[in-house]
């Protein structure tokens, strides 16, 4: 943190759920009631650990624009802000940027279908950032699940030859960090929930987190338990 810096912040980019809208991939195996509900809790899980995480101003980022109000009653996070139009990278841009201009430093931004996500990766990301210019969270299906920075960085987020919705997108980000000059580190890795695949994973991880009395994410787990074996 800098002498003229609120202290860090951490910018959740969601869109807002909506029972039928989103998450169709889910949706195909377990029904769109409960890939809604699931896509719920997951959002409601990670503003609980962004909540939760000492000196960190919480934001969240929506689409669409008008759910603005409605985001902020269900997270509790007052901060509730509108998504820039544009792919995920414009979208993460636009949101550094206006975090920057409130003069929060540094910036974490992340997304809302990492139910796992705690305080602890949270700070583990800010120690990084203490030694690098730009921090990555490596999921596994290529992309990332956190990327953190001192300032936004266009250089990682505008670069042509990221194509977001292909599977080298960390690959190909950290290419572009190391052409513009940035240092970057790697937190440990970690998976988002979009597929039938990925909630068998979250299951075995929620099941070894009870078998050792380990607290997992409430909401999340509640879901679950909802969808029962489908």
């Amino acid at each position: 943190m800098t002498s003229d810096s609120r202290g860090p912040a951490v910018g959740i980019l969601t869109r807002y759920p909506k029972r039928g809208a989103g998450k169709t991939r889910l949706a195909a195996s377990i029904g769109a009631d409960a890939a809604h509900d699931l896509a719920r809790a997951m959002l409601l899980d990670v503003c609980a650990a962004v909540r939760a995480t000492p000196l960190c101003h919480p934001t969240v980022f929506v689409e669409p624009p008008e759910a603005i109000d409605a985001i902020a009653e269900l997270t509790g996070i007052p901060d509730a802000r509108a998504q820039a139009a544009g792919d995920i990278g414009a979208r993460m841009l636009a949101a550094a940027r206006a975090l920057e201009a409130d003069d929060f430093r540094p910036i974490i931004l992340v997304g809302s279908d990492l139910p796992l996500l705690d305080s602890a990766r949270i700070h583990h990301a800010l120690r990084a950032l203490r030694r690098a210019d730009v921090v990555f969270g490596p999921a596994s299906d290529g992309g990332y699940y956190l990327v953190g920075m001192h300032r936004p960085q266009p250089a990682i987020l505008e670069d042509p030859s990221i194509q977001w919705s292909g599977p080298d997108v960390l690959t190909t980000s950290i290419a572009a960090a190391e052409r513009a000059g940035l240092d970057y580190g790697l937190l440990p890795e970690a998976f988002d929930v979009d597929t039938a695949a990925d909630l068998e994973r979250l299951r075995d991880e929620l099941a070894e987190r009870e078998f050792a009395d380990k607290p997992g994410p409430q909401n999340t787990a509640a879901a679950l338990g909802r969808i029962g074996g489908n």
